[in-house]
């Protein structure tokens, strides 16, 4: 399991429904180390579990991909702007509370700019003024921080919900047939 307690983490599936992505676009970054999460690679044997941290770079690397970047170059900008951001509020973001990272943007943005063949970023003050005519593309971070992170940890309450609910009428398949377990 990820850093941090229970409560601080998400499964992959609220993960994936918050960003509007596919489980199999986050395994693939993974897998081939295009994307670093805060937390750390999966513990073998176990299910992953991720951070607010985790969904933020997730969150930021999602919408820099989309503009075009190469997801290397994304997952670098986006933990360079969360390590900036976070410098001396929070030391260890992977066990962070997920209010705190969400924090984390508040009036800050990211410009993101090309020149020639390679990507440029800066993190700004949202209060200075217009982007610089270079940027390409301005992320408001606070936006979109509080948004990835707060609908993530709401579906997963609504998982918790759905499990426990399901729970005693779990199926049990053996080998060729499905085993109902008999109502108490």
């Amino acid at each position: 399991m990820a850093p941090g307690s229970d409560k601080h983490t998400v499964r992959r599936a609220a993960v994936v429904y918050s960003l509007g992505t596919t489980g199999k676009a986050i395994d693939n970054w993974l897998q081939r180390n295009q994307v670093t999460v805060p937390s750390g690679p999966t513990p073998p044997g176990s299910w992953r579990r991720f951070t607010a941290a985790d969904i933020a770079v997730f969150a930021l690397v999602l919408k820099m991909v989309k503009f075009g970047l190469p997801v290397a170059t994304a997952s670098g900008f986006a933990n360079t702007v969360l390590t900036n951001a976070a410098a001396d509020r929070l030391p260890d973001l992977a066990s962070a509370p997920p209010d705190s990272i969400k924090a984390l943007g508040a009036g800050l943005r990211l410009l993101v700019w090309r020149k020639g063949e390679e990507w440029h970023m800066r993190l700004d003050r949202e209060h200075e003024g217009p982007p610089p005519a270079d940027a390409h593309l301005v992320v408001h971070l606070h936006d979109v921080l509080r948004w990835a992170i707060g609908r993530a940890f709401r579906v997963d309450a609504v998982l918790d919900r759905l499990k426990a609910k399901s729970e005693p009428w779990t199926r049990k398949v053996t080998r060729r047939r499905v085993v109902w377990p008999k109502p108490d």
